[in-house]
């Protein structure tokens, strides 16, 4: 288990809220950035596409992407990371990391999670 967690997602999602309150609970070390107060840089954005084999880190199965893929796509490169930090409902949440920023796990629900990072069932 990861001393300490990272963990990415939007703030009001109810599976980040879930997650977080299980954390809390069980008195998990761990900080939460939502994509709204903390917007991934460059850097992250290009990290967390590569740990999913992707070209963005983006849910697929999000309606925003649906409707946006095409024009995504035919922005420039910065761009795309722009509209990706404004638009950042489409990334894949929850992602999250260990103490050195490693990627650990990304997209899963609250229970998995915390079953394979904390081994705490629920």
């Amino acid at each position: 288990m990861a001393e300490f967690l990272n963990v990415y997602s939007v703030g009001n999602d109810m599976e980040a809220v879930k997650l977080r309150q299980v954390l809390e609970d069980f008195e998990v070390p761990h900080t939460f950035f939502d994509f709204r107060d903390h917007p991934p840089t460059d850097e992250q954005l290009q990290r967390w596409a590569d740990y999913l084999n992707q070209d963005f880190p983006v849910n697929t199965r999000s309606t925003l992407w649906k409707k946006s893929e095409r024009m995504f796509m035919r922005l420039e490169p910065l761009e795309r990371m722009e509209w990706l930090r404004k638009h950042y409902q489409v990334l894949e949440r929850p992602i999250v990391e260990d103490e050195n920023f490693e990627i650990l796990i990304t997209g899963a629900r609250p229970e998995r999670i915390l079953k394979e990072l904390c081994n705490i069932r629920l």
